[in-house]
């Protein structure tokens, strides 16, 4: 009994001793990354797109003018939060952000986008040296287990960054996903077969939100214009279910916000890569329009949803 209470003190002692290893490894590595990272954009980029994989697909930053497309695929605004503060402290030329919100950004099923197992560790891996103490007490509050594996994927990330020399905040956190594939017609299929929607109890993720809430206010703060886009999705996408929950949110919580709505802008079932995210097709045509509209003074009008419905129409 002495020598299997003895040997289970020992393999605590060793999981302790490499978990403190993780820790002191992930913040001295981290620390000299913060000091060493260029966060600079180009001197020319004024405006950012932030956001999950519906932006990341839809607006091609190669055709809009002086601005960079940041969003990322399965990044809640959690993770949108560290990647705007360091780009906006460090980047002057930002004037404005565009951040999409969308309805399944304001379901429950985003909390689990933050610390779900299958979130976290990748995520951890990416931002984790930027996150701050506030964000990081959350994270070891919901999820010790998931969080103690993000932070072994970031001392790893970190080594490597080191080795590498690949400082680059901007290259390595979010751009414009060439979109390839065309499953609309087979996504299309499935739903006469799938009673499921995008929602389960038609409840919100309070934790995403108080972020967006967090990026909003912290942009206003540094004197950078907030709007909240909604890209184009393909009528059928089962996710606008929660389209009552959706208006709620908007209108009691980011009334005070402009709301840029491309939900219906008119996009063939060709121009779709699956039922929530344009192809580059899709993209291409979106991009050059949503473009256009900007030069012709969209951010310039006092009410700018008649402006884009009016040009949708053309």
């Amino acid at each position: 009994m002495k020598n299997f209470l003895y040997n289970i003190t020992i393999f605590f002692a060793v999981l302790a001793g490499l978990f403190m290893i993780f820790i002191l490894g992930s913040y001295v590595t981290s620390s000299s990354i913060i000091d060493k990272t260029n966060y600079k954009v180009n001197s020319n980029i004024d405006k950012i797109v932030i956001g999950h994989s519906h932006p990341e697909c839809a607006y091609n930053d190669t055709i809009i003018t002086n601005c960079k497309n940041m969003a990322s695929s399965g990044t809640s605004y959690f993770y949108n939060y560290y990647t705007l503060k360091p780009l906006i402290n460090n980047n002057s030329n930002i004037k404005s952000i565009f951040i999409e919100f969308t309805n399944n950004q304001v379901d429950s099923i985003m909390t689990d986008w933050i610390w779900g197992d299958k979130y976290l560790p990748f995520k951890y891996q990416l931002y984790g040296s930027f996150i701050d103490s506030a964000g990081l007490s959350l994270l070891l509050d919901k999820n010790p287990v998931g969080l103690v594996s993000g932070i072994k994927k970031n001392l790893r990330q970190n080594i490597t960054i080191i080795a590498t020399s690949n400082y680059s905040y901007v290259a390595n956190r979010g751009s414009y996903r060439y979109l390839i594939k065309n499953d609309v017609n087979k996504e299309i299929k499935k739903l006469s077969t799938n009673t499921n929607t995008a929602t389960t109890g038609m409840h919100t993720s309070e934790y995403n939100l108080n972020y967006l809430k967090k990026i909003i206010e912290f942009c206003e703060s540094k004197k950078v214009k907030v709007y909240l886009v909604r890209s184009p999705i393909h009528k059928r996408h089962p996710m606008v279910s929660n389209e009552k929950l959706f208006q709620k949110v908007l209108k009691t919580r980011f009334d005070h916000v402009d709301f840029l709505d491309f939900k219906d802008f008119p996009v063939a079932n060709s121009e779709f890569g699956d039922l929530g995210h344009l192809n580059f097709r899709g993209a291409r045509r979106f991009s050059t329009w949503f473009n256009g509209l900007i030069n012709k003074g969209l951010l310039t009008q006092s009410d700018k949803q008649q402006f884009i419905s009016e040009n949708m129409k053309k």
